[in-house]
């Protein structure tokens, strides 16, 4: 069973990890293309959500690969990848000016 765990768990963490350096590096770039009508605020909002995601798994890192708490990484895991999109639609939402089409 602990087997299973640390197998989600790495897997987990390589994938939303590689995706969050994606996101963080491609809008350090501008290789995404806008959503909203205002770039910059779009930037930041990735920003903030990618930093915080960023950090949630370097938490999740901690507490699986070094303590050994593979249950409580895999949560951390899930915690960062909802904390990411609860700010970047939350910002999205409040911050920016989508337009619907």
């Amino acid at each position: 069973m602990v087997f299973l765990l640390k197998i989600a768990y790495y897997a987990s963490l390589s994938a939303s990890s590689l995706i969050a350096i994606f996101y963080l590096v491609a809008t350090l770039l501008e290789l995404i293309e806008s959503i909203s009508a205002s770039k910059t605020r779009e930037n930041i909002i990735m920003l903030v959500a990618c930093c915080t995601a960023l950090g949630l798994l370097y938490k999740a890192y901690q507490l699986g690969h070094l303590q050994g708490n593979w249950g409580f990484g895999l949560a951390f895991i899930f915690i960062a990848i909802l904390v990411f999109i609860v700010i970047f639609v939350g910002g999205m939402f409040m911050f920016g000016k989508i337009h619907w089409q």
